[in-house]
């Protein structure tokens, strides 16, 4: 898949890119430090979506910490790119 049609399919689901960018501003992150970064009190929402993004690509696991992948990588510094281009950073 390439960039653009990541970053659309992150922006379909809000619970999608609030994950990715936590994960993202976090370099490496454990569930529960995701969970407490987005101010969720069920595990499960928060397994939910690290495994989507797993299944994506865009996240990988090592020892139960999860951290962006190359095409992660890329779709995070594109849509930082975005952000400032648009003013939003």
């Amino acid at each position: 898949m390439g960039i653009q049609e990541d970053i659309n399919w992150l922006k379909a689901d809000v619970d999608h890119i609030r994950t990715f960018m936590a994960i993202a501003k976090r370099g490496t992150a454990t569930i529960r430090a995701i969970k407490d970064d987005l101010h969720i009190d069920d595990w499960w929402p928060v397994k939910y979506q690290v495994n989507n993004l797993v299944s994506r690509g865009l996240v990988g696991e090592n020892e139960g910490r999860y951290e962006l992948t190359e095409a992660g990588r890329n779709v995070y510094e594109a849509v930082k790119t975005v952000a400032v281009e648009l003013g939003q950073v």
